[in-house]
């Protein structure tokens, strides 16, 4: 899936549902996309309208549709209404599977499970080091396990969510305008991108004057 708030909305409802949540990037040739699909054992692929020609032989469910009937149908109901149903399934239920690059050999899945996560995430909050008064920019590549802490992670505890939108992700004149615009509080990326950024704003005379946490790996 793109970067977009399509895909907040996608993983929300994939682990509320249950399911196990497996990112794909369009930006990985077909044939490893099938690939790993293969691997993780996927029994649908969930696609938006324009990455849903990137797997033509696999079940695909198109979101951009299924949001559109949501929002609908949510302005015609009671606000007050609960979810009629609510999956099973335990704190050692997996959830998340996460593929390595691959660069020497074979990409490796990362299995992790609900506990694994949430633990993860409440340490965090627990450190001090991400609290509900931060605005996280969202930028990392979903093929980063750090996009499960700036999405998942920063809605768990109550945070504000920036996204940049798709193709300006390495953008950095749109990044530093992004940091400035939203008073941006926490970024996390790689370090690549985070020397460019700062060479960036050096050259330009400009400061990160709201972030104050910084994290990279």
């Amino acid at each position: 899936m793109s970067k977009r708030p399509w895909p907040v909305i996608g993983i929300i409802s994939i682990l509320m549902a249950g399911a196990v949540y497996c990112p794909l990037t369009p930006e990985d040739p077909q044939a490893r996309l099938e690939s790993l699909i293969k691997e993780c054992q996927s029994s649908c692929t969930l696609v938006h309208t324009s990455t849903a020609d990137y797997l033509p032989n696999n079940q695909c469910i198109n979101l951009t549709p299924i949001i559109s009937q949501a929002f609908s149908e949510h302005h015609h109901q009671d606000d007050n209404k609960q979810f009629p149903w609510m999956p099973y399934m335990t704190n050692l239920s997996l959830a998340i599977i996460i593929f390595t690059s691959g660069s020497t050999g074979k990409p490796k899945g990362i299995q992790m499970s609900h506990v694994n996560f949430i633990n993860a995430i409440a340490g965090i909050e627990h450190e001090n080091i991400i609290n509900k008064n931060e605005i996280i920019l969202q930028r990392t590549p979903v093929t980063f396990d750090m996009h499960l802490q700036d999405i998942v992670g920063s809605l768990m505890i109550g945070a504000c969510l920036v996204v940049i939108p798709p193709g300006r992700d390495r953008d950095l004149e749109y990044i530093s305008n992004a940091l400035e615009k939203y008073q941006v509080t926490c970024l996390s990326t790689v370090p690549t991108v985070f020397s460019a950024l700062v060479e960036h704003q050096s050259a330009l005379k400009r400061k990160l004057v709201t972030c104050r946490i910084l994290l990279s790996s």
